[in-house]
């Protein structure tokens, strides 16, 4: 019986090498493209994350047989699936537009893209780099991406000016990392199962969203924790900050195991100072570097950031019915005293949350669900950074996942629908029932995982 189910397993994992490794080179080839349509695309993202999770059940010594095999075919796909044309978004444009704006000594803080046709500043450029100028959305905005993220793209100009493909290839070098990260801290098994994870795949190599750059650092300072070196650690996680704000929300974690000696149960003073001291640096460095590349005047994004946080709204989740109830202005203050309440608990109940490692991750894991859940802007690619979390953590409940495949429901807006309005509302704009079968289909998966718990352990200890 037990060969009967690993043959049914081995078939599945077979099928969805095949079919990936299938539509990868469709993709490269232009054989797939947006032409592909808004349904048939839910119905393949859907069908992949289906097979997909049938390796969950394959044993561990599988993958440490053909571990390098299965790494080879993820940058395989990764570098085929780089030749593709993103669907149904254009965030890659303003990417490669303020990364080659460094090349000529122009801050992306200080000039948003539409100054750049009144202006006419920049004669030179050519008809391609025209047609990714014109491409940008909400071209009246300066950058709203930190320094880091931004430096990314220069470098990758350096590389390729305006090219897609050198974008989306770097991100391939990052991964890998993670990859043995993942590998090191916790198992092959896991270590796979991230690099296939179809909606990485597509959110990163088709659509070129950059939240590999918080992933790489923030996965790094999790591996640095874990081997007892605090200070990079703290460094790190500084860096992950900087290039993704949302990661404040779990502070309390490298805060209190670093400055908490849990064995004699005190707190070690003399560990705050360097612990603040080495993330400001790491959040502080990257400003630095871009001053060396640019003389800048503006807040460095800050400004256009908080702007666009108090400003917009977007496939909001548990928000949504927030706002619902009270209104917009009230439902931030609500989100923010819910987090605080989040904080406050976990840090009265430091021994079971931050005293052993997996129990820690799982908490990052859960907080930061929690803050996107409640988020008012909650675009599908921000999940993606809770994807190494679950891997590192090993936690036993490949249902939970779905948590980061039902945000794709909000690629169904009105525009992609061809739904018939009188008025134009948006490229983003969605339909309310969307947004309720989101709610519907994301709350029914965290009742049924917290069901799961009762019956599956939570992690594998291991302090």
């Amino acid at each position: 019986m037990k060969n009967n189910n690993y043959n049914f397993y081995l078939y599945h994992t077979f099928l969805y090498s095949l079919l990936l490794l299938l539509i990868s080179l469709c993709f490269a080839f232009e054989m797939i493209s947006i032409q592909i349509g808004i349904i048939n695309y839910m119905v393949g993202i859907f069908s992949m994350c289906y097979l997909y999770h049938f390796l969950f059940y394959l044993p561990s010594r599988f993958f440490h047989k053909y571990l390098y095999y299965f790494l080879l075919l993820g940058i395989i796909y990764k570098v085929l699936l780089s030749f593709s044309n993103p669907l149904w978004e254009d965030d890659w444009s303003r990417y490669l537009w303020e990364g080659n704006l460094l090349g000529y000594g122009i801050s992306p803080y200080s000039n948003s893209p539409d100054f750049f046709f009144k202006d006419g500043s920049l004669t030179n450029l050519v008809e391609k780099e025209t047609e990714i100028l014109s491409r940008i959305n909400h071209p009246d905005w300066a950058s709203i991406y930190s320094p880091v993220v931004i430096l990314y793209f220069y470098l990758c100009s350096l590389v390729a000016p305006f090219s897609l493909i050198i974008l989306k290839l770097g991100f391939i070098c990052l991964d890998i990392v993670v990859f043995w990260i993942i590998k090191s801290i916790r198992n092959k098994k896991n270590a796979v199962l991230f690099f296939l994870f179809p909606v990485l795949l597509k959110e990163i190599y088709i659509n070129a969203h950059f939240e590999m750059i918080p992933i790489f650092f923030f996965s790094i300072s999790l591996w640095f924790h874990k081997k007892a070196y605090r200070n990079i650690s703290s460094f790190f996680y500084g860096i992950a900050v900087h290039s993704k704000l949302y990661l404040l929300v779990i502070f309390p974690f490298f805060f209190i195991r670093n400055i908490i000696d849990f064995k004699n149960k005190k707190i070690i003073r003399k560990s705050i100072l360097p612990f603040i001291a080495y993330v400001l640096v790491g959040i502080f460095l990257p400003v630095v570097i871009f001053e060396l590349v640019v003389q800048n005047n503006s807040v460095y994004g800050l400004d256009s950031l908080l702007k666009f946080s108090n400003e917009f709204e977007f496939n909001s989740i548990y928000f949504y019915i927030l706002k619902l109830l009270f209104n917009f202005e009230t439902a931030k203050k609500l989100v923010l005293v819910l987090l605080s309440i989040v904080s406050i608990y976990s840090v009265l109940n430091v021994e079971k949350y931050f005293v052993n490692f997996n129990n820690g991750i799982v908490w990052c894991y859960t907080v930061f669900m929690f803050s996107l859940l409640f988020s008012p802007i909650v675009n599908p690619w921000y999940f993606l950074i809770v994807v190494p979390l679950y891997f590192i953590t090993n936690v036993r409940l490949p249902l939970i996942l779905l948590l980061v495949l039902f945000p794709q429901l909000s690629y169904l807006t009105k525009v992609n629908l061809k739904l018939k309005e009188n008025q134009y509302s948006g490229f983003y704009t969605l339909e309310e029932n969307i947004v309720l079968l989101e709610i519907v289909c994301i709350t029914m998966t965290i009742l049924l995982t917290i069901l799961n718990r009762k019956k599956k352990p939570r992690v594998k200890p291991n302090g």
